[in-house]
């Protein structure tokens, strides 16, 4: 009889072991949700290449990071962006400035037609801030620089860092990810208005 009942046994403690352990393994993706709303600007300036933007090391993993210390942090490895964060950004930078109508075209690097002005963007921070459980928020930090292109000369057209914080409505990934959301829209927005002064004035 324990002859018959031993691998029963053991296959259905090895089944019982699997859906255990894929549990205990998985793994959610997100995907940042921002879209632009309001008006089309009145006037096009030409031409942006939107460069792919980088990230600096810490924040370069598919993980989402956040803040435990004044020198602590932790990368998730249960919850990760559906793709590298800094191309995320660039793509949605790409669809709301051309959405923005304050460019005749935007466009990837190489694409034709040839730019008129070059976007060059780094993430600097992008983390869930969680030291403070009654003030839990998103970090952004985006360093932006355009240059007007004529020819092989360069001149820059402006040059800033965005710093944005979000707060968030629940200690969760999804939350962190909704807030970050929210943190790009707001820069979006805010760059949107300095490309639009910046090439009034030129």
């Amino acid at each position: 009889m324990n002859r018959f009942l031993l691998p029963i046994i053991l296959c259905s403690f090895m089944a019982l072991i699997g859906c255990v352990s894929q549990q205990a393994y998985h793994k959610q993706t997100f995907a940042f949700d921002v879209q632009r709303i309001g008006k089309t600007a009145e006037k096009s300036y030409g031409v942006l290449e939107v460069q792919n933007f980088s990230i600096v090391s810490a924040f370069a993993g598919q993980g989402l990071v956040t803040r435990t210390s004044s020198t602590g942090y932790q990368s998730d490895f249960y919850n990760e962006f559906l793709v590298a964060p800094e191309n995320m950004i660039t793509d949605i930078t790409r669809i709301w400035l051309r959405d923005s109508g304050v460019f005749s075209a935007v466009v990837a690097v190489g694409r034709m037609p040839k730019p008129n002005y070059i976007l060059n963007g780094t993430i600097t921070k992008l983390y869930g801030d969680f030291r403070d459980p009654a003030d839990e928020k998103a970090v952004l930090e985006l360093h932006c620089t355009c240059v007007a292109v004529d020819g092989r000369q360069q001149s820059i057209v402006f040059d800033k860092t965005y710093s944005i914080e979000s707060s968030i409505a629940n200690q969760s990934a999804s939350g962190l990810v909704s807030a970050c959301s929210k943190s790009i829209s707001d820069i979006l927005t805010q760059l949107e208005l300095d490309l639009q002064n910046s090439l009034a004035a030129m």
